[in-house]
């Protein structure tokens, strides 16, 4: 495989290439590995936020049901907390 680089971008490896102790090939070969793997995380980072914000979604549409965290009281032992808001509001009426 030819490839033709900047003078400047040439240098950039043959400096970081000396520094490391690989030759010219192994230094590029590794940062193309390194650019690859960083773009595979980026996706997978991608995809666990928008999991966590599909769970707070959830949580948020039924947060009555945390309503009795930092109590001692749980949702099944009082009945109206069991409901969503909505819901209480219509028995109430």
């Amino acid at each position: 495989m030819n490839l033709r680089v900047p003078q400047e971008l040439k240098d950039m490896i043959e400096a970081a290439a000396r520094d490391s102790g690989r030759s010219m090939n192994a230094e590029i070969i590794q940062r193309l590995e390194k650019s690859f793997d960083r773009e595979r995380l980026t996706g997978d980072a991608k995809q666990i936020q928008e999991g966590l914000d599909a769970v707070v979604a959830v949580m948020l549409e039924n947060k009555h049901l945390f309503a009795h965290i930092g109590t001692d009281k749980f949702p099944s032992e009082t009945p109206e907390n069991d409901e969503p808001p909505d819901h209480k509001k219509k028995h109430r009426a």
